[in-house]
């Protein structure tokens, strides 16, 4: 995939970058720890300053087990490798945002800091898990609704075909009955010589 620059100037890999650090819920500093980087480093990169290296690329799906397709196909394909996703989770516990003030109140301010980014980030994997479930619920509507359609079809198609099938067995035991008939005149004419002894119930009508 080509890569494409949004409104903002940030390239679709630096985009990654920040999806990345955002879905492992680590803060610049903890994302750049990870990597042996600065924060402000992992700062401009996400800002779209700076292009992402190739080098820089290959440190993070190295330390993050991101699958490199991710970088070109962004949500069009996995995060992670497979079966990786719980070991990026490992590595990013160790990086996890530290308490930066050593007073109570700087303590507190930055405890409540984290946890509505905490919180935004949890919040945003909600919705986008509520939103799956409702595509999905209505993929399973439309699948019923064609299935009732498909069902209706097969009930039209069966009634169709047992009413040519009782036509057909009318038309059948007709024949046979005139065969019938025909057969017992031509016994009768043999036997007595007498053509108006044929079938002497119909002649009389």
């Amino acid at each position: 995939m080509k890569i494409t620059e949004n409104q903002t100037g940030m390239s679709f890999e630096n985009n990654c970058v920040l999806e990345i650090r955002n879905y492992l819920m680590l803060d610049q500093k903890g994302f750049g720890d990870a990597l042996g980087m600065q924060q402000s480093g992992v700062s401009i990169i996400e800002q779209g300053k700076t292009k992402l290296t190739p080098k820089t690329r290959s440190r993070i799906c190295n330390t993050f087990f991101i699958d490199p397709l991710f970088f070109e196909e962004g949500s069009g394909a996995d995060m992670f490798l497979e079966g990786k996703e719980r070991d990026a989770w490992t590595v990013a516990d160790r990086f996890r945002k530290q308490k930066s003030s050593s007073t109570p109140r700087g303590r507190a301010e930055t405890s409540k800091s984290e946890g509505a980014e905490i919180q935004a980030i949890v919040l945003e994997r909600l919705e986008n898990e509520i939103a799956l479930k409702d595509e999905l619920l209505k993929s399973k509507d439309d699948i019923i609704v064609v299935l009732k359609e498909q069902l209706n079809q097969m009930n039209s198609n069966y009634e169709n075909l047992y009413r040519e099938f009782s036509e057909l067995k009318k038309f059948v035991n007709q024949n046979i009955v005139d065969k019938l008939d025909e057969i017992n005149d031509h016994v009768v004419s043999g036997r007595t010589g007498d053509p108006n002894a044929i079938n002497p119930a119909r002649n009389s009508g």
